[in-house]
Parts: C-alpha cells; structure tokens; sequence
C-alpha cells in the first residue's frame, strides 16, 4: 500500500487529498455526537464549522481542476502553494492545549477513547466529556473544535 501510495504521489501535479470527503466524515461525526442526545449541548458552532470547512474543501476541488487544466507542471508557485493547502490543512485540527486529561492527543477530529484501547473517537474531546456526563466540558470542546475546523477551512481556501 505505501509503494503505490508514493508511486501516486510521485506521479500526481496534485496531491490526491479529498477534503470533501472528509468533511461529509465531519458531518457523520457530528450525527454521532447529536446521538447522544444531551438537551443542553449546543452543536451549531461545530456545524457551522464543518459547513464553513465542506464549502472549502468544494472551493479548493475547483481550484485543483482549473490548475490542473491550466498545464502548470508541479514545480509552479501556483500549483506547490496548492498541493501545500492540501497536504498541511490536516495540521489545523490540532489543538494547543491537547485534549482534556490527554494532553499528548492534539487532534479534535478524532484520537482514541480513553476506554477503548486504539478505537478512534470522534471529536474526542466532545465525546469523552459527553461520556463524563460532563455538559460544560462539552461544550467547551464544541468550541475548541469549531476554532480548529474554522482554521482548517481557512487555510484550505489561502485566507491564512
């Protein structure tokens, strides 16, 4: 898998990054935390977010096509510019702090369960408090990953 994951990266004027389907992820994460179904929760900072960030990655499938279209080889300031939106975006949903008693965990999109061994959890920080039975907590992470989903969107389209 990584020889032919180097070979299409070796091969590719773009870096085949789909941050469309990783925000349509966003949206499932965010399904999942709505399941929890705690009234005081207030997850719009966090969907307007992930909106902000899936109008983005649309906006950034355009940018590739066009310059792609236009001919410019990889070595054009364009077109690295572009492949370094795409490939370093991913470095915007850490967050500084880490996550609460985690420290070490940076990213807000997903990192293991405190029970659960390695198993991914979404929007871990959001979640674990959710789990704590702790509403404030929660929506201290809503904001936290709101901050960074924002950042994301923003870097993706050049605006940082």
């Amino acid at each position: 898998i990584e020889g032919v994951l180097a070979l299409r990266f070796s091969d590719a004027t773009t870096l085949p990054f789909n941050h469309t389907a990783a925000a349509i992820a966003l949206e499932g994460y965010i399904a999942q935390l709505r399941a929890y179904n705690e009234p005081d929760l207030d997850l719009s900072p966090l969907d307007e977010a992930v909106a902000t960030y899936k109008a983005a990655a649309a906006a950034t499938c355009k940018d590739v096509g066009a310059l792609v279209k236009s001919g410019l080889g990889p070595d054009n300031a364009d077109m690295v510019a572009l492949n370094e939106r795409l490939s370093l975006t991913e470095r915007r949903f850490l967050a500084e702090d880490g996550l609460p008693s985690r420290q070490w965990f940076k990213h807000v999109l997903q990192a293991p369960g405190m029970y659960l061994g390695y198993a991914a959890e979404p929007f871990p920080g959001v979640s674990q408090a959710l789990d704590d039975g702790d509403a404030d907590a929660a929506q201290a992470q809503v904001a936290v990953a709101a901050i960074c989903v924002t950042d994301a969107a923003q870097y993706l389209v050049g605006e940082m």
